[in-house]
């Protein structure tokens, strides 16, 4: 049986606390003939432990994981070190934003390495599986409203009960504000 070999590389951009994998799609993608390969403790990001990804190959070093791989995926784009290492013709799938890292084009180009931006896929009903950007925009609005309310000094929602009522909070939530807060190097947990 052939195998596409898949490398998933872990986060290595500050603050990043997501993972390209779980072990739901994992098994799926080794049902369909990948073999995924990722260095040990990167789904620890996500609280996985190793054990949670069965029959997937661990190794320290991944420049040799993006040497050998067909498909490589990340959450972030990678570093400049680990572009050059990735094997000619291979996919990478990851956000890649081209305005603000015009750099790493031109070793994907060079290489002749296929890259799908996750933040491009059209937002259509045909693509609506891979829509990357409203996941992320879900998720970033749920967790503003947790950041907020763990900052603020009164009650979100209304209460009432025998001693009195406490109306509810009203808020507005402004981007640049989760901006600033993720600049400050804040541990989250």
């Amino acid at each position: 049986m052939m195998f596409v070999n898949i490398a998933v590389l872990p986060e290595t951009a500050p603050h990043e606390r997501r993972f390209a994998m779980v072990p739901s799609v994992a098994a799926k993608l080794q049902k369909l003939g990948g073999r995924l390969h990722m260095p040990p403790g990167a789904g620890g990001v996500i609280n996985l432990e190793d054990a949670a990804f069965p029959d997937v190959l661990f190794s320290k070093d991944v420049e040799a994981l993006v040497a050998q791989a067909d498909v490589v995926l990340a959450v972030q784009a990678p570093d400049a070190a680990t572009i050059a290492a990735i094997r000619e013709g291979a996919i990478l799938i990851c956000f890649l934003d081209e305005q603000a890292e015009p750099k790493l084009l031109k070793p994907l180009l060079a290489r002749k390495i296929t890259c799908f931006a996750m933040q491009n896929i059209p937002r259509i009903s045909r693509a609506q599986a891979m829509d990357a950007l409203s996941s992320q925009a879900a998720l970033s609005g749920y967790l503003s409203v947790m950041l907020g309310a763990g900052l603020l000094r009164r009650v979100l929602p209304k209460i009432t009960s025998a001693a009195g009522a406490i109306g509810p909070a009203k808020v507005i939530i402004l981007k640049s504000f989760l901006r600033s807060f993720f600049l400050k190097k804040r541990p989250l947990a």
